[in-house]
C-alpha cells in the first residue's frame, strides 16, 4: 500500500484528509476568523495558503510576517486563528506561487530579463504576465531565494511547526517549479547555467564536452531529475524537524495533449523516486463532462500515485459548470476511488479584498491571450464558503463530501481498488513517442483503453510502470513493450493496443456471471470498486462522464437494483459483510435502496440491507 499524504502528515487522523485553500492575502483580516469557523464547520481538516514572496517584502531582506505596516500581512496571527480553531495548515512559500497573483508573487525586481531570464531549450524566454520569469539555476536568483526562503522558514514556518504547532507540512515549488512539470520536454529551463547544471548531472566537466542540444535521451532524464534538485534544495532551508513532511504538487496531464502527456511521463522516473510526498494537481479540464479529461485521470492517478492536493472547487472562467456542486464532487470521488487519500477545495472560499500589489497585470495578460476578467474579485465565484462567512454555489457538494468522509472515509481508507489485469508500461514509452514524430502517444492510447474497458465490460484494467508491478498480484499482467521486438520473459507482452485487447481478450474470463457484481445497460458511466483487505467492506463507485443519464444494474445472483445517474452525477454504495450499509447521491441519482425522495444525500443503515458478491481481486493503492 502506496506511503501517502495521510501517512506522512496526518499519521493520526486515519481516513482520507479535506484540504481547503484560504488565500487570506485576498480576505480582510476582519473576515479570516469567520472564514476559518466556517472552514472548519464545512468539514475542512486542513487550510492550505500560498505565502507571496511579493506582498511580504518591504524592502531587499526585509519582510513584515506579523502585520506590522498591514494586518493582512500578518500571517504568524493567521495561524494562530488555524491553531485555535483545531486546524492544520499546510504552507506553500513557492518561491513562485502563481495562484493569479502578479508574477506568481515574485518581485519586480527579478522579472526584468537580462541574462538572469529562464529561457526553454529553444530558446525562448519564458514568462509570466508578459514579463521574463528568472531561472532557479542562476546563483544571483539563488541568493535572493535562499534569502526569502530563510526568512519564511525562520519567521512563519519554525514557531509554528507541529508540535506544538498547527503547521503540518510544507509545500514545496509550485506545479514542479513554474507549472511546468506536465509541459513538454523542450519547455525544461535551458538557460545558460541551467545547462551547466545539466552537465554537472551527466558527470561531464564543462559544457563544451556535452552534445549540442537538444540532447534527446539525456535531456528528458533531467526534465525530471532537475526538477527533483531544486525541490530538494528549497526543501533544505525548512527547519529539520519538517523536513520529511514535504509536499510537491505535480499536475495531471491531458491525455490529449501529445507533447503534455509524454512530457509527464518522462518525468515520473525522477519524481517517483523523490523523497517529498507527491500529489497532484487537476487543472487539464472536466473529468464529469470531458472523455479526454476522464481517462487522464484513470490513467494519471494511478500511474503516478498521487494525492489531489489541488482541485477546482469554483473556478468558473472556461467552464461555468464548476459552480454546479455536483462537479467538484465528481471529481473528488473519482481520485478517492482511485487512491487518493485527500481531497482539495481550491479555493474554500471566495475572497474580494485584495490591493495592487496581488493583483494582475491587465496589459501583460492581453499579450498571453488571457482575459483580464477572469482575475477580477470576486476570486473563484463558485466557492462552497464566500468571504465574510455566508456559503458559497458549491457548499452542498462540500457538505456531501465532508459527510461522506466522516462517515465512511475510515472504512475507505481500508480498502484497495479491485481490479481484473494490469497493464504494465515499459518506461521508455513516452520518450519513444517524444522521438518518434507523429501518432497518438501510446500513453494516451492506454488512457482510453483504461475507460473502454470500463465502460464497455466493467473490467478495471490498472496501469503501472513495468518495473514496478510486483510478481505476486494475482492478477493477468500485459506488458506494453515500447519497442515491437522486445520480449519479457514469464509475461504476455504486446507492442501495440490492439494486441494489449487481444491479450485481455484471451487472458480474463467473460465478465458479467451471474454470480457476480455486474453492471448493464451502460455506455459510457463506469464503476470502480474497492475493497478492504479483510474483505469484509467495499466501495462501488458509479461516475456519469456523459451528458444523458446513464443506468447500472447492481445484481447479486438473486435481485436486481438499479442505480441510476443524472448527467455527470456520480454515486458510491458501501458495503459491508456483502450488504449495502449506505452511501452517497450526487443531486439527481437515484438508487433502489435508498432513502425515499434522496437527492443529493449521503445515507448509512439501509433498510432492508442488499446482499452482494462479487470475486474479484484486490491490489495494493
Amino acid at each position: 500500500m502506496k506511503t501517502g499524504i495521510v501517512s506522512r502528515l496526518f499519521p493520526e487522523l486515519g481516513r482520507p484528509v479535506i484540504l481547503g485553500d484560504y488565500p487570506y492575502y485576498r480576505a480582510a483580516p476582519h473576515h479570516w476568523p469567520v472564514d476559518l469557523t466556517a472552514l472548519a464547520a464545512a468539514g475542512i481538516d486542513c487550510v492550505t495558503f500560498y505565502v507571496p514572496w511579493r506582498f511580504h517584502e518591504l524592502s531587499l531582506g526585509e519582510f513584515d510576517f506579523d502585520g506590522r505596516t498591514d494586518p493582512q500581512r500578518d500571517v504568524r496571527g493567521l495561524l494562530g486563528l488555524i491553531a485555535s480553531l483545531g486546524l492544520k495548515a499546510i504552507v506553500k512559500p513557492g518561491p513562485f506561487i502563481h495562484a493569479e497573483v502578479q508574477l506568481g508573487g515574485l518581485p519586480d525586481r527579478l522579472c526584468r530579463g537580462g541574462e538572469i531570464r529562464l529561457t526553454d531549450v529553444e530558446g525562448r524566454t519564458v514568462t509570466s504576465q508578459n514579463q521574463p520569469l528568472p531561472s532557479l539555476w542562476h546563483p544571483t536568483v539563488r541568493a535572493e531565494v535562499a534569502d526569502w526562503m530563510r526568512a519564511v522558514c525562520r519567521d512563519v514556518i519554525a514557531p509554528s511547526c507541529q508540535p506544538p504547532g498547527c503547521i503540518v507540512g510544507v509545500q514545496i515549488g509550485n506545479e514542479g517549479i513554474y507549472s511546468d512539470a506536465n509541459l513538454p520536454m523542450a519547455r525544461c529551463d535551458g538557460s545558460p547555467f541551467a545547462r551547466q547544471a545539466f552537465v554537472d548531472w551527466l558527470g561531464r566537466t564543462d559544457a563544451a564536452d556535452a552534445p549540442p542540444m537538444p540532447y534527446p535521451v539525456e535531456w528528458a532524464r533531467w526534465s525530471g531529475a532537475g526538477t527533483v534538485q531544486l525541490w530538494d534544495w528549497l526543501a533544505d532551508f525548512l527547519p529539520a524537524d519538517i523536513r520529511g513532511r514535504t509536499l510537491v504538487n505535480i499536475p495531471l496531464a491531458n491525455a490529449c495533449n501529445e507533447a503534455s502527456i509524454n512530457g509527464w511521463g518522462m518525468r515520473q522516473l525522477a519524481f517517483d523516486s523523490c523523497r517529498h510526498v507527491r500529489g497532484h494537481t487537476e487543472w487539464i479540464g472536466n473529468a464529469a463532462a470531458e472523455s479526454g479529461v476522464f481517462e487522464s485521470h484513470l490513467l494519471g492517478v494511478s500511474l503516478g500515485g498521487t494525492d489531489i492536493v489541488e482541485a477546482n472547487w469554483g473556478f468558473t472562467w472556461t467552464d461555468a459548470s464548476f459552480a454546479d456542486p455536483s462537479i467538484p464532487l465528481f471529481h473528488a470521488l473519482l481520485g478517492l476511488m482511485l487512491g487518493s487519500q485527500s481531497c482539495s477545495v481550491y479555493t474554500a472560499c471566495a475572497t474580494q479584498s485584495w490591493g495592487a500589489t496581488i493583483a494582475m497585470d491587465e496589459a501583460g495578460l492581453r499579450a498571453e491571450g488571457v482575459d483580464p476578467a477572469w482575475h477580477v474579485p470576486p476570486y473563484c465565484p463558485g466557492a462552497p464558503l464566500q468571504e465574510g462567512g455566508a456559503k458559497g454555489a458549491t457548499a452542498a457538494g462540500l457538505a456531501l463530501l465532508g459527510r461522506f468522509v466522516s462517515e465512511f472515509g475510515g472504512l475507505l481508507l481500508r480498502t484497495r481498488t479491485c481490479i481484473d489485469a494490469i497493464l504494465a508500461l515499459d518506461r521508455p514509452i513516452p520518450m519513444r513517442d517524444t522521438l518518434g514524430g507523429a501518432g497518438v502517444p501510446l500513453l494516451a492510447k492506454a488512457a482510453r483503453l483504461l475507460r473502454d474497458s470500463l465502460a464497455q465490460d466493467g473490467r478495471h484494467i490498472a496501469p503501472c510502470w513495468a518495473d514496478a508491478v510486483q510478481p505476486d498480484e494475482g492478477v493477468p499482467v500485459i506488458h506494453l513493450v515500447a519497442q515491437p521486438h522486445q520480449a519479457v520473459s514469464h509475461r504476455r507482452t504486446a507492442a501495440n493496443i490492439d494486441e494489449v485487447r487481444s491479450r485481455l481478450a484471451t487472458a480474463l474470463p467473460a465478465p458479467g456471471l451471474l454470480n457476480r457484481l455486474h453492471i448493464g445497460r451502460h455506455r459510457e458511466g463506469v464503476m470502480i470498486r474497492r475493497r478492504g483487505i479483510d474483505h469484509t467492506a467495499e466501495f462501488l463507485g458509479f461516475f456519469n462522464p456523459s451528458q444523458r443519464s446513464e443506468t447500472f444494474e447492481v445484481n447479486d445472483g438473486q435481485h436486481i437494483k438499479v442505480v441510476t445517474l443524472a448527467p455527470h452525477g456520480c454515486a458510491v454504495l458501501v458495503v459491508e459483510d456483502h450488504a449495502v450499509i449506505g452511501g452517497l447521491l450526487s443531486a439527481g441519482s437515484r438508487f433502489d435502496g435508498a432513502p425515499p425522495d434522496a437527492d443529493g444525500v449521503v445515507w448509512r443503515q439501509l433498510a432492508p440491507r442488499e446482499t452482494l458478491t462479487d470475486d474479484r481481486r484486490t491490489v495494493p493503492a
